[in-house]
């Protein structure tokens, strides 16, 4: 499992998945709570590899005082 953003990174989980890919990895898999955005689906799919969504965190939304 590869998780999709790093923080303060230049590269993204996507980056990484091709990078194993041409190591010859296999097996591997997309762990984002963003699956549901159209371009990280759509590099998954180029990739071949399965998104594993995370949850969203639930949070609570307190008005300013």
């Amino acid at each position: 499992m590869v998780d999709y953003h790093f923080e303060n990174s230049d590269v993204d989980g996507a980056e990484i998945v091709r990078r194993l890919k041409q190591q010859g990895f296999t097996h591997l898999c997309l762990c984002t709570a963003e699956y549901w955005k159209s371009n990280v689906r759509k590099k998954a799919e180029e990739l071949n590899v399965p998104i594993c969504p995370k949850p969203i965190p639930r949070g609570v939304v307190r008005g300013l005082v």
